[in-house]
């Protein structure tokens, strides 16, 4: 199984550090990076969206999807 974290807008993955520290599941999670998922792109939902249903749709594990507000 695999902790996905994502960030709000104005955030950085670095956002999660101190939580994925306190949790001690630094091994099975992944603080996505809003900017670099869609480097290239326009910063628009739908890019978002579709990158982050594709990131999720190529797991091969179970995924846990974390998030800040919004």
């Amino acid at each position: 199984m695999k902790y996905l974290y994502l960030h709000g807008l104005g955030q950085t993955a670095e956002s999660w550090n101190k939580v994925t520290r306190a949790t001690e599941m630094a091994d099975i999670s992944v603080c996505l990076d809003l900017a670099e998922m869609v480097k290239g792109k326009a910063a628009t939902y739908s890019n978002l969206y579709s990158t982050l249903s594709e990131m999720c749709n190529a797991e091969k594990e179970d995924i846990i999807l974390c998030g800040l507000s919004l």
